[in-house]
């Protein structure tokens, strides 16, 4: 008999523990359970399948196994995933295995120089376990006939190379063959087989198949007819003895002579009677063999489970199983009064204490355990021993109270202490047989996350912890300590007495340099161990350095009234008195802030669970132990309940009409990386002097640049705009962290008006006299923690460097003069795109991937290298780097400027500090732009069989040939030359970062080599957050944002659901940040989707849309993007394409050149009126325009007034010169924005004047988008490009101003009807698209074609969603809505016909009605809301839904505004739907 168990594939982990195995018997024939996968078993297999008994059990075999098996003897595929096991036993002359030494098998191993082995375990009497690290060597080792000769017996198990799957649900009449060739799996199928079972004599087909996998994995799904999924299981083969009845085993291999009887279980002959009560062969209980609950059967199934998931042996599975079945029960004193009361299973039997049911004796006790349990024991009660062990326990309480304060402690439960005890156990398993070449082996132990503290009997003794002579063990371990950083905390006191015999052999080792330790040890003794009582307490702790306060109400009101003065020195002392005066310092003990759920309540309880752990810790007593769980059950219920209600604040507060920026805030509470994001304020000055010589050790920001002679430099000085930084000041973070002078952007921002003006001026002091500021020279090093590292490591943190804020704002003002250098001379190539206008890390990517697909559509083989350059701006040479910025005629003021302010620098962390004279520093706004300038050079490698393409210090080289042998020659050319020019620039590879790849379906080894080392070549390179494979594949990248999107958006699912949560608006604005976003990054470049990649991005965005809206899982797609007003996935990316394509069509346009120049352009009129242009009085108005009219002309300016007007398919554009009473207009038959019709209107004005010698004029418009356009610096419309050209070229002094719109002002309302006229009447133009308006244009037609797609979903739609929309709608009709969300997502459900109503719930098979209970009718949404008759007394109060019947005629007759009347009707009535 056996039995098909199925379970599902996740992993099996359980806790490891020890267990006392008993030694098996020295003569036991070898085992038949497992085989060797050789010439012998393939054919046995082929035997087995013909017959149908592979698997034991009844199936049809599908197709032949045979094919599939290695022809050489134990061959393990390379495709093998591993792991690669090797089971070696140890036979004698006599064919029987015999006991194994390891120590031996280790030695022999070694001898023979067996390549490839990583651990060798005993894993039995005769047998042994050897791990190693592919599949080739796991083949050698197999078939070493020395090994053989030696009498040991290698064998590969023939379930280290099949896994055995099942999968349900597959109908019987699809035919085995069809069937075979229909399933795939990323994993190679071996054979398939269709279970069949007996009934009535004849054998039927089930639906179930079995598949065997090739490897160790099954894959979570497998494809059918490549559309559908199944999901396979494990198939657990776990049988019985029909011989027998035992476990484990088959008839075929049972050893049991005489056959078990049918009747009563036992072995006899047939002619013998049967036994009177029946017992079970393998528990000895009184139940039948073939019971179900026999706990020996749990074992055996459990075993072999175990066995199946984790490609364990059967003796390894039982270890992993032996807490279960053989652990011990140690019984206290207080035996009577602490053990359970049980009933006794005689009732007749007597008992002294008078009740005849109960057993309290312990005693009894354990024999009643026994009685029920074969497998438990129960250990005899030794109280001096007991005693022993509570006092153990007791100091060992008071050692974790003093670790716990360090935070390195980890109960012996924990993953750590395992993972520690596992490393252990190989290092001092070991330690014997190592000498000091292989030391090595200890580095296994820095795997190893947080402070260690290693204490243990090592039992080595050495001089350095003070023994008398060193043996060879404590030199072993005295050198690992050395290599490991490990300290030794022993002073020398011995541990040990043994009569007269005193040695120090336990030892304490620690890593952590966040903690002292003292090492003490007690003279009286806690046990009768020989080993002394050691204490290892924690001491001189890192005191946390006091928190400062900033009251920056106060300190704004102190900066506003600071007189700046002539010098800048004394202006930023002032600055910084007014600083000191507004900083309070807290106690590092009181600056403790509580999460915000945290109340006088949980205090109480806090502090009362700590005064019962004191009194249970003490006492021990059960009594102690109950009130202890009862209030610690109560404070966790009372935090759960807080959390939650904590939570609906958020959500509340969130959904309110809060700033979007004070929205983010709130959000950091929810993200859980903002903690790992903060930056370490708390290290010793030992700490901080550490990671200030790790950042400047391997590179050359250290060492002295090449010297640089500055002669006479003229006085040719450029002359600094104010302007430029007054714009940069204002697009600053107002949260921006200052610098070592603790000026922030907001405090200069907060002058007073005339008082920052000054103070810019005074900034620009140090460029005119060319003296660099000393305190500029400061710079402020913030160690930011890396995620998942260990951060007791001072390398697991990343630098940032904090500039002064000053400094920024005059680099803001001289780098425009850079910019207009490098675009005059075109200095930086075209194919460096980090920090150009108008080119990002999509250009680059779209760029790579173009070319890649260029060459090989023309038959090209295509190889590629991704080159890092090591701290890159670190490396950077300041001498050379100004050498060439000479030589490419920058002006000599901006290089020396550049030279002295980069070449003597110093970085600041606490107190400590280190000079640096070389680099460029990454906080500075000129360091990007004078990067690129450095590294021009290295394009020199560009020519037809070769492509560079550079993102910052990230390159890509591409070359390409029509053969493969000079497509990889000339690779390995490029690469020495790229080489060469780096060394020229004092820039080295990171080699561990560098890959090659070949790109094609069928890649080829290239075998690339710099520098004596082979470059690893991979199948994909991940190149600015883009997976690009080496066949062109766009899944692995899709399958990666799709796994990102869903790990880092989880909070949006705990934000926001169908019945809770944040309103709408808000969770699609958390949709688009989170999800949309991420999911489009290099969408442009990867087009050729697969079908499943596809499907599983819609799943995935679907499912956040579907949460964002609170709809439930069975509404149509085509619902959901209509109501959140959404493009699909395959538009989007469409639309994604078409902006990149945008965007290099527009930069390579005529006008598309950037200049910048001093251009006079006045914004600021009307900045000081505070009225609102719908509340203001027209005469108050048409006052001030003619007052500023009047104004203008009395100064010279000739008057312009110009409009733009914007029809469905054209646009209007026209201007009124006063003094000439003339108007024009013109007309272009484009569908572009406002603003651009307005900047149309400039330019031609700017045209009229240019033609009538007008050198000194005013314009005065009513748009405030065209004026904010022109200011922009950033922006990307060629339109405002040509009007400040044309200003430029022949204009002495030009005015814009703004005057309110529609408001009698004479000269606007002229040119506001010319305008408007102009659209039909106006000069035709012929004008290219501005980007903007271009990919505004784009996304209308993108929405056309997905509204013609959803009027024909609309069309053939039953829902009544479709009537209610029949076509798109752009604006969610929730995004004014002043209800609660929780009403706005049960409107959505209502709306779109799927919602928690009996009919909707019928078709997903929730309830198996659809009818109403009430009225016997289909219970909908409509019919709840207006027709049952459950709410007629509520629906009675609103009268408006008794006319109608449906909702669809409620929405078109009343529109969506009055949806406030469902949703009050719905709340009051209290329906959820």
């Amino acid at each position: 008999m056996e039995e098909d168990v199925v379970l599902p594939p996740p992993p099996l982990s359980p806790r490891r523990q020890t267990t006392k195995i008993e030694k098996p018997k020295t003569n036991r024939s070898r085992s038949r359970s497992g085989s060797r996968v050789d010439d012998n078993k393939k054919k046995k297999l082929e035997d087995d399948d013909q017959q149908g008994r592979l698997a034991k059990s009844d199936d049809a075999p599908i197709s032949s196994l045979s094919e599939f098996i290695p022809s050489n003897t134990g061959n393990i595929s390379t495709d093998h995933k591993g792991p690669y096991v090797v089971y070696i036993d140890k036979i004698s002359k006599d064919n029987d295995r015999v006991g194994i030494n390891t120590v031996s098998l280790t030695r022999t191993i070694f001898n023979l120089k067996i390549q490839g082995v990583l651990d060798i375990r005993k894993i039995g009497f005769g047998r042994s376990k050897i791990l190693l690290n592919s599949a080739s060597n796991a083949n050698l080792l197999a078939d070493n006939n020395t090994l053989i000769q030696m009498g040991y017996q290698p064998k590969i198990f023939s379930h280290f190379v099949s896994k055995i799957g099942i999968i349900f649900g597959i109908p019987v009449d699809i035919p085995d063959e069809e069937l075979s060739a229909a399933i795939s799996s990323e994993i190679p199928i071996i054979k398939m087989m269709r279970v069949t079972r007996m009934v009535e004599g004849t054998r039927l087909p089930t639906q179930r198949v079995k598949i065997w996998f090739k490897g160790l994995n099954l894959p979570q799904t497998v494809k059918i007819y490549e559309f559908h999924r199944k999901e396979v299981k494990h198939f657990i083969q776990f049988g019985r003895c029909y011989r027998c009845y035992r476990h484990e085993h088959t008839a075929e291999h049972c050893k049991q002579k005489i056959e078990s009887c049918k009747r009563c279980f036992s072995p006899h002959e047939k002619n013998e009677p049967c036994a009177e009560k029946i017992i079970c062969i393998n528990c000895k209980g009184d139940h039948s063999p073939l019971e179900r609950g026999c706990p020996a059967r749990q074992r055996a199934y459990e075993t072999k489970r175990i066995m199946t998931i984790e490609n364990l042996s059967k003796k390894e599975a039982r270890e992993r199983y032996a807490g279960h079945f053989n652990s011990y029960s140690i019984l206290d004193e207080d035996i009577d009064k602490n053990f359970p009361t049980l009933e006794r299973s005689n009732k007749n039997s007597k008992h002294p204490s008078g009740n005849n049911n109960t057993i309290n004796n312990y005693t009894e006790s354990a024999n009643f355990i026994h009685a029920r349990s074969s497998y438990a024991r129960v250990a005899k009660v030794n109280k001096n021993r007991i005693r022993e062990q509570e006092n153990a326990r007791k100091n060992m309480r008071e050692y974790k109270d003093a670790l716990e304060e360090g935070e390195i402690y980890s109960s012996p439960n924990g993953s750590q202490i395992r993972k520690t005890q596992e490393i252990l156990d190989t290092v001092l398993n070991n330690i014997n047989e190592l000498t000091s070449e292989k030391i090595d082996v200890f580095q296994k132990i820095n795997c190893l996350k947080h402070p260690t503290l290693l204490v243990g009997d090592f039992n080595a003794k050495s001089i350095s912890w003070g023994n008398t002579h060193t043996d060879p063990l404590g030199d072993v371990l005295a050198r690992f300590a050395d290599i490991n950083n490990f300290s030794c905390l022993n002073t020398g006191e011995p541990t040990f007495v043994l009569n007269n015999t005193r040695s120090a052999i336990d030892i304490a080792f620690s890593n952590s340099t966040f903690f002292n330790f003292s090492w003490s040890v007690r003279q009286n003794k806690i046990t009768n161990s020989n080993h002394l009582p050691i204490i290892i307490e924690t001491c001189n702790k890192v005191a946390i350095k006091n928190s400062k306060i900033l009251h920056k109400d106060n300190l704004y009101n102190d900066i506003k009234g600071i007189i700046v003065e002539d010098n800048l020195q004394q202006t930023n002392i002032k600055i910084n008195q007014a600083i000191t005066r507004n900083t309070i310092v807290v106690d590092s003990n009181n600056k403790y802030v509580p999460k915000p759920w945290w109340n006088a309540q949980v205090n109480d309880l806090y502090n009362e669970r700590a005064a019962l752990r004191e009194i249970y810790q003490k006492t021990n007593l059960f009594t102690d132990a109950c009130n202890l769980a009862r209030i610690e059950r109560k404070l966790y219920n009372l935090i759960a309940k807080l959390k939650k209600k904590n939570l609906k604040k958020l959500q509340s507060d969130i959904s309110g009409n809060v700033p979007i920026k004070e929205v983010w805030s709130k959000m950091k509470n929810v993200k859980k990386y903002q903690k790992i994001k903060s930056p370490n304020n708390t290290w010793s000055d030992e700490q901080n002097e550490n990671f200030l010589k790790h950042i400047t050790s391997s590179s050359r920001i250290c060492s002295k640049p090449t010297s640089v002679v500055f002669g006479n430099i003229g006085t040719n000085k450029p002359e600094l705009q104010i302007s430029d930084m007054e714009s940069f000041l204002v697009k600053r973070n107002i949260n921006s962290a200052p610098g070592p002078d603790r000026i922030s952007y907001n405090i200069i921002n907060n002058l007073d008006a005339s008082e920052k003006n000054k103070y810019l001026n005074v900034l620009l002091q140090p460029w005119k006299d060319g003296s660099f500021p000393s305190e500029w020279r400061n710079i402020k090093i913030a160690p930011i923690p890396k995620r998942n590292k260990d951060l007791s490591d001072v390398k697991n943190y990343r630098p940032i460097a904090l500039m002064c804020a000053p400094q920024k704002i005059l680099e803001a003002a001289i780098k425009p003069l850079i910019l207009e250098h490098i675009e005059t001379k075109k200095i930086v190539p075209k194919s460096s795109y980090a920090f150009s206008l108008g080119k990002s890390t999509t250009n680059c990517i779209n760029d790579l991937v173009n070319t890649i697909e260029i060459h090989k559509k023309n038959k090209n083989t295509v190889v590629g290298a991704c080159i890092d350059i090591e701290k890159a701006f670190d490396n950077t040479d300041i001498g050379k780097l100004a050498l060439i910025l000479f030589k490419s005629g920058l002006n000599t003021h901006i290089i020396k400027w550049i030279y002295d302010g980069m070449s003597q620098r110093t970085l600041l962390l606490g107190n400590k500090s280190i000079s640096v004279c070389n680099g460029i520093p990454q906080g500075s706004g000129l360091s990007p732009i004078l990067f690129n300038i450095y590294t021009a050079s290295l394009h020199q490698i560009i020519d037809d069989s070769c492509n560079l393409f550079q993102f910052a210090d990230d390159f890509f080289i591409i070359c390409h040939d029509k053969n493969i042998n000079n497509a990889k020659t000339t690779l390995q050319s490029k690469i020495n030359d790229f080489q060469e020019l780096c060394d020229k620039l004092s820039l080295h590879f990171n080699m561990e970062k560098i890959n090659t790849v070949h790109f094609s379906r069928k890649p080829q080894q290239l075998g690339i080599i710099i520098n004596n080392i082979r470059l690893n070549q991979t199948n994909s390179i991940k190149y600015l957050g883009v997976t690009i494979t080496s066949s062109g594949s766009a899944k692995v990248h899709m399958n990666e944002s799709t796994s990102a999107v869903k790990s880092s958006c989880k909070f949006l699912k705990i934000l926001s659901g169908c019945k809770f949560g944040i309103n709408p608006s808000r969770a699609l604005h958390f949709y688009k940040a989170f999800v949309r976003s991420k999911i489009e990054y290099g969408a442009s470049s990867l087009s050729n989707l697969t079908k499943e990649s596809e499907n599983r991005l819609k799943t995935c965005i679907q499912e956040s849309l579907r949460k964002a809206l609170g709809l439930i899982r069975s509404t149509p797609t085509a619902i959901i993007y209509n109501l959140s007003c959404e493009l699909p996935p395959s538009y989007r990316f469409q639309l994604a394409t078409a902006k990149e394509l945008a965007k290099c069509v527009a930069f390579n346009l005529p006008g598309a050149e950037i200049i910048r120049n001093n251009t006079s352009i006045n914004t600021s009129y009307a900045k000081g009126t505070n009225f609102k242009k719908a509340e203001a009085n027209h005469e108050i108005i048409t006052a001030i325009a003619t007052e500023k009219i009047n104004n203008l002309r009395n100064a010279g300016y000739e008057i312009f007034s110009t409009d733009g007007s914007v029809n469905n398919n054209a646009i209007g554009a026209a201007f009124y010169h006063l003094n000439t009473n003339t108007t024009m207009s013109f007309c272009a038959s484009k569908k572009l924005s406002s603003m651009s019709a307005e900047v149309l209107a400039f330019l031609k004005t700017a045209e009229y004047a240019e033609n009538n010698e007008i050198q000194k004029f005013a314009i005065l418009t009513d748009s405030l988008s065209g004026i904010q356009a022109i200011s922009n610096q950033k922006h990307r419309n060629y339109l405002i490009d040509a009007f400040i050209n044309k200003i430029n070229s022949f204009a002495t002094d030009v005015q814009i101003h703004y005057i309110p719109g529609h408001s009698n002002i004479p000269i606007n309302e002229i040119v506001d009807i010319a305008a408007k006229n102009a659209i039909q009447n106006g000069t035709s133009l012929e004008i290219p698209w501005p980007l903007a308006d271009a990919i505004n244009q784009i996304s209308n037609i993108l929405w056309d074609e997905w509204s013609s797609e959803y009027h024909l979903i609309a069309q053939n739609g039953n829902s009544h969603f479709y009537k209610i929309f029949p076509s798109l709608s752009r604006t969610p009709w929730f995004k004014n809505c002043k209800f609660n969300s929780f009403s706005q997502k049960q409107i959505n459900r209502v709306l779109s016909g799927h919602c928690f109503c009996k009919n909707t719930l019928a078709k997903m098979n929730v309830v198996t009605s659809k009818l109403c209970h009430d009225c016997g009718v289909d219970e909908t949404a409509s019919h709840i809301i207006f027709e049952c008759s459950k709410y007629n007394t509520k629906r009675r109060c609103f009268l408006t839904l008794c006319d109608f019947f449906t909702v669809e005629d409620f929405v078109n007759s009343q529109g969506l505004e009055r949806l406030n009347i469902v949703a009050k009707f719905l709340k009051e009535a209290e329906i959820d739907i």
